[in-house]
């Protein structure tokens, strides 16, 4: 279970990151790590330990777009009138108001991450029969995307830090 440490990604041993990286984030990050060593636990229920990390994949995703959506609107009223971030955030709720894909919002919001929203959404369809009780994954392919949820996590943390750094700078 060590693997699944917040300190092993960076997430709570960096005092940098814990002063810019937005709360809703780190929340989404912490829960997405609960997730993955309840998966790691869950060593008699393969279908299971699948969906769930697949879900934090979903939780991972979710605090990059956050992040993204945080530090835009934080740019937006700190670099323009009142006025234009409103219309900025009006936007933005005309947009939430369709519901879409995680995958492509996270392309939309992080480009660079477009592999991993490839690998997750064409995964998608066995999380859901996981789920059903319909899929047959093996403890391999349970333990595989546990270790790809990591493996995003820890991209997706290099691009939120850099997000924020980003909007520091331009804040300053």
């Amino acid at each position: 279970m060590s693997v699944y440490t917040r300190e092993r990604l960076f997430l709570t041993d960096s005092s940098m990151l814990r002063t810019t990286m937005p709360t809703c984030s780190r929340e989404l990050l912490d829960a997405a790590l609960d997730g993955l060593a309840e998966a790691h636990m869950l060593t008699d229920d393969d279908d299971l330990a699948f969906a769930l990390a697949h879900r934090c994949a979903l939780r991972v995703a979710a605090a990059v777009i956050a992040a993204s959506t945080t530090v835009g609107l934080h740019a937006a009223s700190t670099a323009t009138a009142t006025k234009t971030a409103s219309a900025s955030f009006t936007t933005a709720r005309r947009r939430r108001s369709r519901p879409q894909n995680a995958w492509v919002l996270l392309v939309r919001h992080s480009p660079q991450l477009r592999e991993w929203a490839d690998f997750f959404s064409a995964n998608a369809p066995r999380r859901a029969a996981a789920e059903a009780g319909t899929a047959h994954v093996t403890s391999r392919m349970a333990q595989d995307m546990s270790r790809e949820v990591l493996r995003f996590m820890a991209d997706a943390v290099a691009v939120i830090t850099a997000m924020t750094a980003g909007s520091i700078a331009r804040a300053g």
